[in-house]
Parts: C-alpha cells; structure tokens; sequence
C-alpha cells in the first residue's frame, strides 16, 4: 500500500540505508596516511583493517533495510507494524552506538584525529523517519479502532 505516507517513510528509510554503504561516514588523518571509514569497510593499511573490523555496522544497515522492508509489505497487520518498527528503532539505535564505538576505536588505538563526515547522519535521518512511520501506522490503527467502535 504505496498510497500511505507511512509507507513512503518506511521505503525512504530502507533506501537510506542501503545507499549508506556507498559513502565514507568518517576520515581520519596523521602525517603518513589518509583513512576513510565506510559502513561496510576501511581504506587503510592491511594491518590497521585486520585491527579494526567495521563488518558489523554493515549489519545493521541491512537489518534496518530488510526490517523497514518486512513493515512496509506488512500492511494488514498494523500491530505487527507497530512492534518490528520500534524493533527496528531499537537497532538503528545499535547502529549509531556501535559506528560511534568503532570511530573511537579508530581515533585512539590508531591515534589519528578524523571527523565524521556528513554521511554519518544516515542513521539519525532513518530514526527521524521510523518514528514518522511509527505515529502514521499508531494513527491509523487509531482510526480503524475507531470506526470499528462506532458500528
């Protein structure tokens, strides 16, 4: 049901997420080397990379692609839609924890000084469109309850 706006948020927060993995979401200097971090990947020396493994943030930006998804195409149960949604605020919640653990990691085992790039805003846009989607799915099931109510 494209027609919903809730499902235009949901559709845009899945495309953000998978999009995310194309852009550098952090770069980090020092005299000898210029390091770029991605969701899914580091461009670095191959031992700096074996140190730091960024893999699991690239999980999270399926997980909240494919949960954002499975609400969108689970439209008749509005219920169901509430509670993966919040499920899924939870795990772009993880998602933004865990991208600022791994820049930490990289700033001070690595000692190098980085600053996020603008990129690194992804997950906070897809929180800001769950939780649209989230009071759209609530205020149609608050719609639908009532008109039950009234027959």
């Amino acid at each position: 049901m494209i027609q919903r706006i809730q499902s235009v948020y949901l559709l845009v927060a899945a495309i953000l997420a998978l999009v995310s993995n194309a852009f550098s979401v952090g770069i980090f200097q020092s005299s000898a080397q210029i390091v770029k971090m991605y969701y899914c990947h580091l461009t670095a020396t191959p031992d700096m990379s074996e140190l730091i493994n960024v893999m699991p943030l690239t999980f999270f930006t399926f997980a909240v692609a494919i949960l954002s998804l499975y609400v969108l195409v689970s439209y008749k149960n509005r219920t169901k839609q509430i509670k993966i949604n919040k499920v899924n605020i939870f795990v772009n919640i993880l998602w933004i924890a865990t991208y600022l653990y791994y820049y930490s990691q990289i700033v001070n085992l690595c000692n190098l000084s980085g600053k996020p790039t603008i990129f690194a805003v992804i997950p906070v846009i897809t929180i800001v469109l769950l939780i649209l989607a989230w009071r759209a799915i609530k205020k149609d099931d608050n719609l639908v309850k009532s008109v039950d109510r009234i027959r």
